[in-house]
C-alpha cells in the first residue's frame, strides 16, 4: 500500500527534538488536527512564508539536555533524473488478518501499517540511523554506556517531557511511549559521553553553554565519518531497504530494513493513532474503488515517481523538502494530495477551465497573498487522548454541559485567559492562557479543519465564538491578531509559477468536495478497535541485543 496519508498523531515522538531535528514540531495543542485527517493541501507562498508554520507529522516536546544535530541525509549535486523507488521489504511478511471492510472489500492489516511506515517515514528514519550512528561510534572509541546511565539521563529528560510524572504514571497513561523515551535517553547520553570522555571535560562544566555548543561540533565532525543513504534521496540505499550507512574509514556497510523502521516507528504512537490511520486509509481504499468503477487507474509508481520528479525540480538546497517544510506540509502528504486530485480527475473526467481558477483565486486573494491570524481556545475534550475513541454518551454530556458554563462565564465578564488557564483541557495552551503559538493561513496547516473555519470567520481581534465542536471536543475561540498580506502590491497572477499553485489549490478543493460526496455513499465498516490496537504490540523486528540496554 502507498501513497497514504501519514498518520501518527502529534502525540508521542520525543526523538526527533532530542536529536535535534529542526523539523519536529512543537508540543502539540489540542486544536491541531492529528495526521491522519485529510489535509487540505498547503500553498507555495507567493507573498512571504509565514515563518512559524509547523508540520503536525509528530509530537515532540522539547527536551532541556543538550542535543546531536538531525540527521541529514546524502545530498546529490546535480539530480539527473526522477527514479521510482523499490517497494519496501518486509521480513517476516506484515500480517493479512482483516481490519476494515470497504463496500464489502475486506482490507488487510498490512496495509494499515504500510501506511504509518511511509506516511511517517522522514522522521523515524533520521532518529533511528542517528541512534545506529551513535552505538558505531560507542564501538569505534571503546566507550561503555552503563542502564544506569541511561536511566540518570531519562531522569532528565523526564523532568521536561513530564513535569511532576513518575516512569510508571507515563506508562500507564500511554501517551508517550517508555521504550523510546528509554531509547532516546541512550541516545542523548552516549554522545555526551563521547564527548566528555575525547575532549576531557570535568563533571563541573558539563553542563556549560560552551561545552554543550562545542559537543554540537564534536557531534557533527562525528557523523562525518559516515555515508548515509537514506530512501528517496541519492544515492539511494540497496533496493527495498529504508537507509544503509557506510563507514568512510573501511567501507563497512549497515543496512536498516523496513521492518525495523516500522517496528520503531509502531513503539512511538498512542494506539488511537491507529484507529485514525484506519480511517484515513478507508479514505484511500474507497478513492481506489472509483478508480476502479471508472474503468481507468493509476500506475503504482506514478505518485512516487511525480515527488522524485519534484526533488528533481528542486534540487538541493532550496529542495523540494525545504518548499514542503515553508508550505507547512511533507513531501509525503504533497504526494497524497496529488494522488487523491489525479482520481478525481480520472475517475469523473473533470479538469477545471483556465475561467474557474481565476474565480477560485478572486474568491480567495487573501490566501494567496499571505493573510495570517492568531487565536487563543478553551477545549473541553469529547475522546479519550489515549484511543482515539469518543467518550461514553454519559462523559459527552458532561463535556457538553461543561463548556456552556464555561460560555456562561465568559458572557458575564470572567476574563478568558483566566478561564482557559483554570479549565482548558488544553494543557498546551492552557498555560499560555488558550494562546496558539502558530500562525494560520484560511485552510491547510496543522489546525482542524472545523476550528479552523470557526477561527477565520471571526474577523475582528477580541471577537470570540459561542461553543464550537472538533474532533478533539468543545472549543470557545478568541481572535487574538490579523496581520494583513506583505505584499503591497498584486503579483501577476499569471506568470507560471504563481498560476500554477493557484490551479493545484482549486483543484484540490474541488477534490476535497467529491471525497466528502464519496465518503457519504461509501459503506464503511470497522472492526473493533481492540483488532486494530493490537497491532502496536506486534513484533515487526527482532533486534540483536545492544551491549548497554
Amino acid at each position: 500500500m502507498k501513497h497514504l496519508h501519514h498518520v501518527l498523531p502529534a502525540a508521542a515522538l520525543l526523538l526527533c527534538v532530542a536529536c535535534g531535528d529542526k523539523n519536529a514540531p512543537d508540543a502539540k495543542t489540542d486544536a491541531v488536527k492529528p495526521a491522519a485527517q485529510p489535509a487540505a493541501t498547503q500553498s507555495k507562498e507567493i507573498a512571504q512564508p509565514v515563518a512559524d508554520r509547523k508540520s503536525p507529522e509528530l509530537d515532540a516536546r522539547k527536551q532541556a539536555a543538550p542535543v546531536p544535530p538531525a540527521v541529514e541525509a546524502a545530498k546529490p549535486a546535480a539530480p539527473q533524473e526522477a527514479k521510482v523507488l523499490a517497494p519496501l521489504v518486509f521480513h517476516p511478511a506484515l500480517p493479512q488478518h482483516e481490519v476494515m471492510k470497504i463496500n464489502g472489500a475486506a482490507v488487510p492489516a498490512s496495509r494499515l501499517l504500510e501506511l504509518v511506515l511511509e506516511e511517517n517515514f522522514t522522521t523515524g528514519i533520521s532518529n533511528i540511523v542517528m541512534a545506529k550512528l551513535l552505538e558505531l561510534e560507542l564501538q569505534r572509541s571503546n566507550v561503555a554506556l552503563s542502564a544506569e546511565e541511561v536511566e540518570e539521563e531519562l531522569a532528565g529528560m523526564l523532568k521536561t517531557a513530564a513535569p511532576g510524572k513518575t516512569l510508571a504514571e507515563i506508562q500507564a497513561d500511554g501517551r508517550l511511549s517508555v521504550k523510546h523515551l528509554r531509547s532516546q535517553a541512550r541516545t542523548n547520553r552516549g554522545w555526551k559521553k563521547l564527548y566528555w570522555e575525547s575532549q576531557h571535560v570535568p563533571a563541573d562544566q558539563r553542563t556549560e553553554q560552551t561545552n554543550q555548543l562545542v559537543m554540537q561540533f564534536f557531534v557533527r565532525q562525528s557523523l562525518e565519518k559516515y555515508e548515509r543513504r537514506i530512501r528517496g534521496t541519492p544515492p539511494e540505499p540497496l533496493a527495498g531497504s529504508a537507509a544503509q550507512i557506510i563507514d568512510r574509514s573501511n567501507n563497512n556497510e549497515m543496512v536498516i530494513g523496513a521492518s525495523e523502521t516500522l517496528d520503531f516507528l509502531m513503539g512511538l504512537m498512542r494506539a488511537g493513532a491507529l484507529v485514525e490511520g484506519a480511517t484515513e486509509l478507508s479514505r484511500h481504499v474507497a478513492l481506489e474503488q472509483e478508480l476502479s468503477k471508472a474503468g481507468t487507474s493509476i500506475a503504482s509508481g506514478e505518485p512516487a515517481a511525480w515527488t522524485a520528479q519534484k526533488r528533481v525540480e528542486y534540487p538541493p538546497p532550496f529542495s523540494w523538502d525545504q518548499i514542503c517544510r515553508m508550505r507547512g506540509t511533507t513531501p509525503e502528504r504533497e504526494q497524497e494530495r496529488w494522488w487523491r486530485v489525479q482520481v478525481w480527475k480520472r475517475s469523473t473526467g473533470s479538469e477545471l477551465s483556465d475561467e474557474a481558477v481565476e474565480t477560485f483565486l478572486n474568491a480567495h486573494k487573501d490566501f494567496f497573498m499571505g493573510k495570517t491570524k492568531r487565536a487563543a481556545h478553551i477545549l473541553v475534550k469529547t475522546k479519550d487522548d489515549v484511543t482515539g475513541l469518543s467518550l461514553d454518551a454519559e462523559s459527552l454530556a458532561a463535556a457538553e454541559k461543561r463548556i456552556l458554563t464555561i460560555q456562561k462565564k465568559l458572557d458575564e465578564g470572567t476574563d478568558f485567559g483566566w478561564l482557559a488557564e483554570n479549565y482548558s483541557d488544553d494543557s498546551v495552551t492552557a498555560k499560555g492562557q488558550g494562546r496558539i503559538g502558530q500562525q494560520f493561513k484560511e485552510w491547510g496547516g496543522a489546525l482542524d479543519p472545523d476550528f479552523l473555519k470557526a477561527a477565520w470567520a471571526l474577523e475582528s481581534v477580541g471577537a470570540m465564538t459561542g461553543p464550537v465542536k472538533s474532533q478533539f471536543g468543545w472549543h470557545i475561540i478568541r481572535m487574538d491578531e490579523i496581520t494583513p498580506p506583505a505584499a503591497k502590491q498584486e503579483p501577476n497572477w499569471k506568470e507560471k509559477t504563481f498560476w500554477s499553485s493557484i490551479r493545484e489549490e482549486a483543484e484540490t478543493f474541488a477534490m476535497k468536495a467529491w471525497l466528502d460526496e464519496v465518503m457519504q455513499r461509501a459503506k464503511v465498516e470497522m472492526s473493533d478497535p481492540k483488532v486494530i490496537f493490537a497491532l502496536k504490540d506486534h513484533t515487526y523486528f527482532d533486534a540483536p541485543a545492544t551491549p548497554g540496554r
